[in-house]
């Protein structure tokens, strides 16, 4: 699969956010140690820390609990 990033079964909870190229955020979760994120979105940032990846969102106005 040619263009595609992944984040697979991660060792730890790992939060992602993913940006276009103006900076606005496209989409955001989590991954476990049991699943796969796969997009074809080229700039996808990854956090371990939730409270840094709530700040960041927070910082777009996005609001998670």
């Amino acid at each position: 699969m040619n263009g595609i990033d992944k984040i697979k079964k991660p060792e730890v909870d790992t939060y992602w956010i993913i940006f276009d190229e103006n900076e606005n955020i496209l989409g955001y979760g989590m991954v476990t140690p049991l699943q796969v994120l796969s997009t074809k979105e080229t700039k996808i940032v990854m956090y371990t820390d939730k409270d840094e990846w709530k700040k960041v969102l927070e910082s777009h106005k996005i609001e998670v609990e």
